[in-house]
């Protein structure tokens, strides 16, 4: 579904205020075909000029050709924020099976703080509260019983993109940011 080939190129961290408590990562997602590969890069400490792509200055890994052709080849920066809650699991019987559920999505601008109030905000919020974003992954075919409870569940395969929903929720569409609808 999609683009056969594409590039995704994002900064990622984990927790809603990055403290230097936990490591920040950039990274590359490069998707061909059927198949994912991601580059990873570790920051163990912030600044703001990991906020300006031209800066960054990836190490000798597989990452620093993508990053640095992508960044040259799109002139790349910032277009959105996306936080969201992930609750996460790993199956104990098909150790490449992970399970997450997104809930709470939320949109903003690249350099917007995130403010307690904002969390409730339908001017921030990507999907109702009954919704979450459901993904299933895995490095082969899914097992049997997998699809079995998908099925039972009337689970519906549906790709979708939290960078798409956050653009769309700002409006940034066919602005400044080159993404079309």
């Amino acid at each position: 579904e999609g683009e056969a080939l594409r590039d995704k190129v994002r900064l990622r961290g984990y927790g809603y205020r990055w403290q230097g408590l936990s490591p920040l990562f950039l990274e590359v997602k490069r998707k061909i075909g059927p198949r994912i590969v991601k580059y990873r890069q570790r920051f163990d400490s912030f600044s703001d000029d990991l906020f300006r792509p031209e800066t960054w200055r990836p190490d000798a890994s597989r990452a620093a050709a993508q990053v640095a052709a992508l960044v040259h080849r799109h002139r790349l920066r910032p277009a959105v924020q996306i936080l969201y809650q992930r609750e996460g699991y790993e199956s104990a019987f098909a150790p490449s099976l992970r399970v997450a559920f997104d809930s709470q999505l939320l949109a903003l601008h690249p350099r917007q703080r995130l403010e307690p109030w904002m969390a409730d905000h339908h001017s921030f919020r990507m999907l109702p509260d009954t919704h979450f974003v459901f993904e299933v992954k895995s490095d082969g075919a899914l097992p049997e019983w997998v699809l079995r409870a998908l099925q039972i569940g009337q689970v519906e395969q549906r790709a979708i993109s939290k960078y798409v929903l956050g653009i769309e929720k700002l409006g940034l569409q066919n602005r400044e940011i080159g993404v079309s609808a």
